[in-house]
């Protein structure tokens, strides 16, 4: 039978290991929370990447891909990366008139994405083009 002093002996010593597994595990929390950075970081660096390629993809092909958009319910094919507005308003009525009381005013709406996205635009903006845009074009006279 083990005497008082052996008990307490075996219970220093295993208070003793219970403390080195406490500061390993602490220590490895903090490598554990380090990692989880780090492979947030990475997957922020992937995203960018990808972006990226995406961007370089288009960059590569951009002058000799062709969108299909819709001006004022008819189909076009525009080959550049981006349309200004003057650009959408020869695409919808041949020409821009001369006249001061003539103005235009452009609207246009993303049916191929997700979100649908749409906006406007006004005289001297351009736009990044997408498959499958459609611009709303109206002119109006002050008279």
């Amino acid at each position: 039978m083990k005497n008082p002093e052996e008990f307490t002996n075996e219970a220093q010593e295993l208070e003793h290991k219970a403390e080195k597994l406490d500061k390993e595990a602490h220590q490895l929390e903090h490598q554990v929370k380090e990692l989880e950075k780090e492979a947030h970081m990475l997957e922020e660096k992937a995203d960018e990447l990808k972006e990226e390629a995406h961007r370089l993809e288009e960059d590569e092909h951009g002058h000799e891909k062709e969108h299909k958009i819709i001006v004022n319910g008819r189909e076009k094919i525009w080959k550049e990366k981006e349309i200004s507005f003057d650009q959408v308003v020869i695409l919808a009525y041949g020409s821009i008139s001369s006249d001061p009381n003539t103005t235009y005013s452009i609207t246009y709406i993303i049916f191929d994405h997700k979100n649908r996205p749409e906006g406007s635009m006004v005289k001297g903006s351009n736009v990044k083009v997408k498959e499958g845009m459609v611009f709303n074009v109206t002119c109006t006279n002050k008279s």
